[in-house]
């Protein structure tokens, strides 16, 4: 029996993804989670306006989306006074296209990324001919753990660890193996670099993939070459479009129950970027706004708290609010 190609696996997983997705309602799955809002508005901004620009018709499109504001939006401001998102534009540039289907393209992305992973690892285990043994492994592999609840969290995590996996699948040699072609290498070293700049902790893993792309020092050297130079490439491209190659350095916030743009309205996004960007920048809060901020996050009210947050809301700025 001939075994199916991991292309066929992927199509099948990919067309049980868009099932399971459309069964879901991404409202009643916990609210926002993690850095959700800022990775959602994100991939919404860069789908449906084409730029990494936070404005009020971005605003707007989050509260339709999930009938709340962005609690917990990272965002930076630029020299110019306009507002970007203060996470790795990677999720949102690969979610961007499904975004426009709203939360539930997002869960088909997160869902295709898991099917990715399983697809992958069946292409890598059944190169010996056992393709009934692959597939349950790589199934069981990407599903024992708590991965695939991650499918739920609209955030990088999930297309962070399918990006690792796939780097190794394709850069490492199997056992036996002599060695592999250079494009192998290099498309390898370019998705970790791609995962790396989502995530700078996966740069550990770069010495590891170099070590198992050949036998050879030549091997070793242009996958960490390409690695480091697509790195650096993603931190340019990432200062072009908000002034600071940091994504997390510069004038960066969070942001609850207030934000820049919710009493703006709908305007061009020219005179949002530019429209009173000192006073909400500079806004310090009033200390039932913090109280409640702090019992919703924590779920304390004890007069220990209490006291906290008041002497919090007195001189100095609250870094997670932002004018009215």
């Amino acid at each position: 029996m001939p075994r199916p190609s991991a292309i066929v696996v992927f199509v099948i997983l990919s067309l049980l993804s868009l099932l399971a997705a459309a069964a879901v309602d991404m409202r009643t799955t916990g609210g926002l989670k993690g850095d959700e809002a800022t990775y959602v508005g994100m991939a919404a901004s860069l789908g449906h306006d084409g730029d990494l620009v936070f404005t009020a018709t971005d605003y707007q499109r989050f509260r339709s989306w999930y009938s709340q504001g962005p609690e917990g939006i990272f965002l930076k401001r630029d020299a110019s006074g306009a507002l970007h998102f203060g996470k790795a534009f990677v999720y949102g540039l690969l979610a961007a296209p499904l975004s426009r289907a709203g939360l539930t393209g997002l869960l088909v992305f997160n869902l295709l990324c898991l099917a990715l992973t399983i697809a992958v690892g069946y292409w890598w285990l059944s190169a010996g001919g056992r393709h009934g043994p692959a597939f349950v492994a790589s199934v069981v592999f990407a599903a024992a753990a708590i991965t695939p609840l991650y499918a739920a969290w609209l955030t990088s995590d999930l297309m962070n660890y399918s990006l690792v996996f796939l780097a190794f699948a394709v850069g490492w040699r199997r056992p036996g193996q002599a060695g592999m072609s250079q494009a192998r290498v290099i498309g390898a070293a370019i998705v970790l670099a791609a995962a790396t700049f989502s995530k700078p902790l996966n740069a550990l893993l770069a010495v590891a993939l170099a070590l198992g792309a050949g036998p050879g020092w030549r091997d070793w050297a242009r996958s960490l070459t390409t690695f480091t130079l697509v790195v650096l490439a993603l931190f340019g491209v990432n200062a072009i479009i908000s002034g600071d190659p940091n994504y997390q350095g510069g004038d960066r916030k969070t942001f609850y129950t207030h934000f820049p743009t919710m009493t703006m309205g709908t305007c061009s996004r020219r005179r949002v970027s530019r429209a009173r960007r000192t006073r909400w920048w500079s806004y310090r809060p009033r200390r039932r706004d913090v109280l409640a901020h702090f019992h919703k996050t924590c779920g304390i009210s004890s007069p220990a708290a209490i006291s906290a947050c008041c002497r919090l809301a007195g001189p100095g700025s609250w870094p997670s609010s932002c004018g009215q």
